[in-house]
């Protein structure tokens, strides 16, 4: 994950509409194209963001009128990451500014947009092939563990020519006289 570029993860249909539409226009957008957000613009150029928290802490808590400018209630300054940024990076951003989303810019043009839900996409498959490898790890070792002990255990099992056998005990134990003899 440490070199996975926000360009890779980013969604690219950013959902944006200008400032001086009104809140209702805003929410429209939003659930008609089911997303959690609406990039302000002023003549083209990002300037802010209008989230679903943004909707229930400055405009329905303060019971806002659904014709207010999107101008007067949306987050800025825009807090935005680069395409080249790492993912890591791109969550730093988000960590340090305490924001669920970011708009991806590249030379100051809009051209997408990652979340924490992507963020969170991303780590939970990188933990899968993460345990996948330290499994696989594990299960190498157990195998070359256990093709260690198979070896260790043969000179005990058969029995070396230069040595007679033994058994384990006493020979009084035994009642074979040709096994005294061989003692």
């Amino acid at each position: 994950m440490a070199h996975t570029f926000v360009k890779d993860v980013m969604r690219k249909n950013v959902i944006s509409i200008d400032s001086a539409m009104s809140v209702k226009d805003a929410a429209i957008m939003m659930a008609d194209t089911n997303v959690g957000c609406v990039v302000i613009t002023k003549g083209n150029a990002p300037i802010g963001i209008v989230t679903e928290r943004d909707v229930v802490k400055r405009i329905v808590s303060e019971d806002k009128d659904v014709t207010t400018p999107l101008a007067e209630v949306m987050s800025f300054p825009l807090i935005s990451v680069n395409s080249d940024d790492t993912v890591w990076e791109a969550a730093q951003t988000m960590k340090t500014h305490k924001i669920h989303k970011a708009p991806v810019e590249e030379q100051g043009k809009l051209i997408g947009i990652i979340t924490a839900t992507d963020l969170v996409k991303l780590c939970s498959v990188g933990s899968d092939s993460q345990m996948r490898r330290i499994a696989d790890s594990i299960l190498t070792r157990l195998r070359n563990e256990d093709e260690k002990n198979k070896n260790d255990l043969i000179p005990d099992i058969i029995p070396d020519e230069k040595k007679p056998f033994e058994p384990p005990g006493e020979p009084e134990d035994y009642n074979d006289e040709e096994f005294r003899s061989k003692r």
